[in-house]
């Protein structure tokens, strides 16, 4: 039978329906991939304004794609539309597989939109990722939304010369103002009246108007023009300071290290016209960091500047330089008082008052406009301006001519007409600017806010009294070398008070210590063991009764542990809870962990033979896997739920956390280790004699009488008490620890030599393997250390039950 010709028309339209339908969906899911590579190109490359529109595209495609989803919210916030921003990380947050740093981001927009509650909420769950720096916000939250909605004793108004484009960056030039703006319609700095449409933001210089106001705006004229972006401009006594940057800075970039915008500062002679000449860069400009915001003070050879230089407290830091003998010094770091863990920017000096925009100390919202002054040589309490002139977004580039009482600086808040405005603000005679006399730093979450009219004294979150500052110093415990960057935490034990800073460069720390009360001063470094002492000031207490304190390197890693462990997955995927598919008896064959405690007396104890220990009734461990090459450093991270530790079953060591006597305490701690990325950690109740278990039960009762163990094995590689000096001996220091049952232990390293444990100052307790006669062999034994996952273990020296400096030794 012949089909009719219209039913092959038909059948040839649905063929031709479906393949169109079929590229149709083809096309639809390239699209995606295809948006997503662009948009992460640009991203990658700082271009945050061109990435726009390809996440976009690739979200209308898949409305639930995370990485697009923050990404975009970067875009948004890094070009300074802070709504949009807010919107996409809110849509973030409903995914499971949303990043911390996307939480922290949303609860900065939402800080940054005035949402504080909303902020709050978000900054203390970001706490459980990083909990100082959750807190810290969270409590910033609080402190904006005490101390709003004032009634400041100054006008803050905008300049009518502001546009739809970006102006920022003010700075006086005689009674002229010198600032930059990203406006597109540009006048050529020839002179002539050719229009230059491009990018890239310009120097404007404009006249000051009797209320303060701003005239309209001329191109500076120059006798030296880069081809690089010009702006944040410095006059003092015919210098100038000035900074180039690259193509990344664009319309609505705040120019922090995120953005890729990269920053050099550059000096001149500047004649009375403004006339730059003989232009060089600044000795100090880096190739890896940027120097900004420079400020020239008094007579143009001291500058003040902000540098992301390794070596400071956070982001940005504010350094100073001076000109002598024809070159600038090396710049010095403000300290801890000024400089914090966020970025510092902008400074500007008047009348011996320092003002500069910060965002970590306490505002109100992302930089805050804040002051110190220098008293006798110390930074002086830093103080909030104040609501009004900050608000919740960026608040920055503050400068003050205090004989007319006027000020200038750059904020992004709403109303603004462009991304960036500039603002002037009047001051009445209510407005205090006398000189501080309280001589204190405050701890970083202890902010002052400038008092309005009514208002008789700052209103600080916390209360410092002048107090003296008492001086310390930080060294490498076995090279004795400064450590900078060490942070120190002093805790009232009265009343709860905090106190942070930082050592410098050469180990020095000062702390703003009250008399007749104790402190708990704590000490933490990247690399290093955590370590704390307690101090007691009276009158009679010298400044430098901190002294020197050594800080022992640690193997084990500071970092917080991964979600899922990559390194290694365990060869049995034990899951039923409570039941050990392993249930024989495992002879491990090994010398057992057991510490050995420094008796009263001083010096170290050596081992001796003693009967077993005794497991408790009911001891519980949680096994988290079996593995044949694991990531110590994995399953070093969960020293903090108890100690970690390794059971060999041929090829292969099962390693476990504990011990717990209570079933459920187990369980809790299963439940975190779970979380933490080790799906297969399951609850056992301990039940045979496993050596390393049993260490752990006598840890619970040592006290200050040594502890002993087991009898010990030979071992190929060590003597107890041959060595080439008469009662000298070498050994591998494993590390040292507030908490010994934090470490883990590969126990192939008993096969190289004693495993030890000394109690040291500190209360600290120094992991050791040892001992050997000599240098050669305890190196031999640190390779092998290091090959099983001890990656700070390094060799150390004893004579006489007592260690030594290795400089002390000959060469």
């Amino acid at each position: 039978m012949k089909r009719s010709s219209t039913q092959h028309k038909s059948k040839k339209s649905i063929l031709s329906l479906l393949t169109i339908g079929i590229l149709f969906i083809s096309q639809f899911a390239i699209a995606q991939p295809q948006s997503l590579m662009k948009a992460d190109k640009y991203y990658e490359l700082f271009a945050f304004e061109q990435a726009i529109p390809f996440y976009l595209d690739a979200l209308k495609i898949d409305e639930n794609n995370t990485r697009a989803l923050s990404r975009l919210g970067d875009c948004y916030r890094l070009t300074g539309n802070l709504d949009n921003a807010s919107s996409w990380y809110g849509k973030a947050m409903n995914r499971a597989d949303k990043k911390p740093m996307d939480i922290y981001h949303y609860a900065q927009m939402l800080k940054s939109t005035g949402m504080y509650d909303e902020a709050k909420l978000w900054f203390n769950d970001y706490a459980r990722f990083e909990l100082e720096k959750g807190s810290h916000f969270a409590k910033s939250c609080d402190f904006a939304k005490s101390n709003k909605d004032g009634n400041p004793p100054f006008e803050v108004q905008k300049v009518a010369t502001n546009s739809t484009a970006s102006d920022f960056g003010p700075a006086f030039f005689g009674d002229q103002v010198v600032l930059s703006s990203f406006r597109k319609d540009k006048i050529n700095p020839s002179g002539n009246d050719e229009i230059i449409k491009d990018s890239y933001n310009m120097l404007y210089i404009t006249n000051r108007l009797s209320d303060g106001g701003l005239s309209s705006l001329k191109v500076l004229k120059t006798e030296y023009r880069s081809e690089s972006n010009q702006c944040f401009v410095s006059y003092r006594n015919g210098k100038v300071a000035f900074v180039k940057n690259n193509n990344n800075f664009t319309n609505g970039v705040l120019p922090l290290a995120e953005t890729g915008v990269k920053m050099d500062i550059y000096l001149a002679n500047a004649n009375t016209a403004g006339i730059w000449e003989e232009v060089i860069p600044f000795t100090f400009n880096g190739v890896r960091y940027s120097n900004s915001w420079p400020f020239l003070a008094k007579d143009g050879k001291t500058m003040y500047f902000a540098s992301n230089a390794p070596g400071g407290y956070g982001g940005y830091d504010i350094y100073t330089s001076t000109y002598q003998n024809g070159t600038w010094s090396e710049p010095k770091n403000l300290g801890s008082r000024v400089n914090s863990a966020g970025n510092e920017i902008s400074p500007f000096l008047e009348n011996g008052v320092l003002y500069f925009s910060s965002d970590w100390h306490m505002g109100f919202g992302g930089l805050d406009i804040f002051k110190s002054q220098l008293v006798d040589g110390v930074w002086s309490k830093i103080t909030n301006m104040g609501d009004g002139i900050n608000g919740p977004q960026n608040d920055y580039s503050f400068i003050f001519d205090a004989n007319k009482e006027q000020g200038y600086f750059t904020s992004n808040r709403k109303g603004s007409r462009g991304n960036d405005d500039i603002y002037k603000v009047t001051f009445d005679g209510s407005f205090a600017f006398s000189p501080v006399t309280e001589a204190s730093p405050s701890p970083i979450t202890d902010t002052a806010i400038e008092p309005g009219p009514s208002s008789s004294a700052p209103i600080t979150t916390t209360s410092t009294p002048s107090v003296p500052f008492y001086t310390g110093k930080i060294v490498n415990s076995e090279t004795e070398d400064a450590l900078a960057g060490v942070r120190v935490l002093a805790k009232n034990k009265q009343t709860g008070t905090e106190i942070q800073t930082t050592t410098n460069s050469k180990g020095i720390y000062d702390l703003p210590l009250k008399k007749d009360f104790s402190y708990l001063v704590g000490f933490s470094k990247v690399g290093y063991l955590n370590t704390d002492k307690t101090v007691n000031v009276d009158a009679n207490t010298k400044l430098n009764f901190l002294g020197s304190l050594e800080m022992e390197p640690s193997p084990i890693s500071t970092e917080k542990p991964e979600t899922e462990v990559t390194s290694s997955k365990p060869l049995f995927e034990e899951t039923v809870k409570g039941v050990n598919p392993i249930t024989s008896t495992v002879d491990m064959g090994t010398k057992p962990i057991i510490p050995d405690v420094t008796p009263k007396g001083g010096g170290t104890t050596t081992t001796t033979e003693t009967n077993k220990v005794v497991l408790k009734s009911n001891v519980f461990e949680v096994q988290v896997g079996v593995y044949k090459s694991p990531s110590m450093s994995k399953l070093r991270s969960l020293g903090d739920l108890g100690m970690v530790y390794g059971d060999e079953r041929g090829d292969v060591t099962a390693y476990k956390v504990g011990t717990f006597e209570k079933r459920e305490d187990a369980a809790k701690a299963q439940k975190e280790i779970v979380k933490r990325g080790f799906k297969g950690a399951f609850v056992r109740k301990v039940t045979e004699n496993n050596p390393i278990v049993n260490a752990i039960t006598s840890m619970t009762n040592a006290k200050d009488e040594p502890v002993t163990s087991g009898p010990s094995t030979s071992t190929p590689s060590s003597s107890p008490s041959a060595s080439n000096e008469k009662g000298l001996v070498f050994k591998v220091q494993l590390g040292a620890y507030k908490d010994p049952a934090k470490i883990a232990i590969d126990n192939r390293l008993n096969n190289w030599g004693d495993i030890q444990m000394e109690k040291i100052s500190n209360g600290l307790t120094r992991i050791l393997l040892g001992n050997f006669e000599n240098k050669k062999a305890a190196d031999k034994a640190k390779v092998k250390a290091i090959e099983y996952g001890v990656q700070g273990a390094y060799v150390v020296a004893y004579r006489d039950g007592r260690k030594i400096s290795m400089k002390s030794l000959p060469q």
